[in-house]
């Protein structure tokens, strides 16, 4: 394990060098990333707010959309139904093509980027 801060030339020649993990195209001042957890309560996946979460609320079983400016990360747990994961990636391609619309400060396309659980 290398701690943050503690990498070694080696470690950074092996990545291609060091650089700037973020800027402002990526970071927009002031935004809050926003969150959304794919429910099928009713037999129909739906995308309902997470004002507040915690770790402890990402079950195997569940997906959820994050909105982090320049990225939409889609996550879904190891139990995770396939045909849910199916719906949930389309509105997250939807979702992001909206919000582009709406904000085109945000430049360039929005990517969408699928994470499964324990890949992160």
């Amino acid at each position: 394990m290398i701690h943050e801060g503690a990498e070694t030339p080696e470690f950074w020649s092996a990545l291609g060098g060091s650089g700037v993990f973020a800027d402002a195209k990526l970071i927009h001042p002031g935004w809050i990333a926003r969150a959304f957890l794919f429910t099928t309560k009713t037999g129909v996946v739906t995308a309902d707010p997470l004002w507040h979460y915690a770790q402890s609320d990402f079950k195997p079983d569940s997906m959820v959309l994050f909105d982090a400016w320049s990225n939409v990360f889609l996550w879904c747990g190891t139990k995770a139904k396939e045909k849910d994961k199916k719906v949930a990636l389309e509105t997250a391609l939807a979702y992001a093509k909206h919000v582009q619309g709406l904000e085109p400060s945000r430049g360039g396309n929005i990517q969408v980027l699928s994470i499964t659980e324990g890949t992160e």
